[in-house]
């Protein structure tokens, strides 16, 4: 589960960013509409998208949080890396190949442990 979201810096930022849109616009409905874009902006940098519509929806797009992909890709990068010391595989897999085997990983916390 990601926690971009419960992040203390993240929510003193979007605070700030509500304080100074309602100083800059005094009307209630305009000031609303701005921050509703001004945070959905901001929110997207925290996310990778691609093509990709998600599960079965052909509306919206799947979207991954840009930490947790990270996470998936160290962990299968230090994977391959002791695979490739045992001999088991020739070479640890290219960055993009690891951040598309990343996007389909689901690891939780007890199993995440384990693999590090």
């Amino acid at each position: 589960m990601c926690r971009v979201t419960g992040c203390i810096a993240l929510k003193y930022r979007l605070n700030e960013i509500f304080v100074y849109i309602f100083h800059l616009v005094r009307s209630p409905q305009v000031a609303k509409h701005l921050i509703m874009t001004t945070i959905i902006q901001f929110l997207w940098q925290y996310f990778y998208r691609n093509g990709m519509k998600y599960k079965t929806n052909q509306t919206n797009k799947a979207a991954w949080c840009k930490a947790c992909l990270k996470g998936n890709m160290y962990i299968l990068s230090e994977s391959d890396a002791a695979k490739t010391r045992a001999g088991q595989l020739l070479a640890i897999r290219s960055q993009e190949d690891l951040q598309k085997s990343g996007l389909s990983l689901e690891i939780e916390g007890s199993e995440r442990a384990k693999l590090t």
